[in-house]
């Protein structure tokens, strides 16, 4: 659960407005990047997630990200969410809990797809810069690096890897200050698909056994 968690608070960074420290030529990289990505209707990516903490213990997950206009769907091994753009279910599969609350567009939950990810060049609390590009199985690498400003951040650093000739973000890693380290694959990336406003609402019909809270506001 925890794991997921870091992973949707890197997610859905927002974009504020702020003046960072930057290489201007990471910038260029990340605004084309992100001028491809709001191009698109509709995301479906598939990931590998493996979470290393201080002790050495290891978690992995696989899961699959959609994401449709406001709305989307991210479904891992131990957890799930899902937004039609009004509510948001979270679905802790362990523990066979659901925690449903109202969809803020201003909160962590407002966005949940790549091009957010590449929205941390221009929300002011990091500075960045190209740090490597390398060839990895055949595929030119690019890496940019991002540093908080305030001392205070929970995250020491996040590392983004790109394809430069596709240009398309494949994977990042973030260093948590507390010693953990997720690091994050893009497996698969489709895009442009039609998707039923079904997908988006957890079905209680379809798991029976859980526990639902519905802490929204009527």
């Amino acid at each position: 659960m925890r794991a997921l968690k870091i992973f949707t608070l890197f997610l859905i960074a927002g974009t504020l407005s702020g003046q960072s420290i930057y290489d201007p030529e990471a910038q260029k990289v990340i605004k084309e990047l992100r001028t491809k990505y709001e191009s698109f209707s509709s995301i479906e990516a598939t990931f590998d997630l493996e979470i290393t903490f201080k002790q050495g213990e290891t978690d992995l997950q696989e899961g699959t990200l959609i994401q449709q206009g406001k709305s989307f769907k991210m479904d891992a091994t131990t957890q799930a969410i899902y937004c039609d753009g009004k509510s948001v279910w979270m679905h802790i599969k362990e523990s066979k809990e659901v925690q449903i609350t109202d969809f803020d567009e201003d909160a962590e939950l407002s966005s949940f797809s790549p091009n957010s990810i590449l929205a941390l060049y221009d929300n002011g609390e990091y500075e960045f810069a190209i740090t490597n590009e390398s060839m990895k199985s055949g595929v030119l690498v690019q890496q940019i690096e991002f540093k908080p400003l305030d001392d205070d951040s929970e995250y020491s650093k996040i590392r983004l890897s790109i394809d430069k000739k596709k240009q398309e973000l494949v994977g990042f890693e973030l260093f948590s200050e507390d010693g953990t380290k997720m690091s994050l694959k893009i497996k698969s990336l489709k895009v442009d698909k039609s998707y039923s406003s079904n997908i988006f609402v957890f079905n209680k019909y379809d798991n029976p056994n859980v526990h639902i809270e519905d802490l929204r506001i009527d």
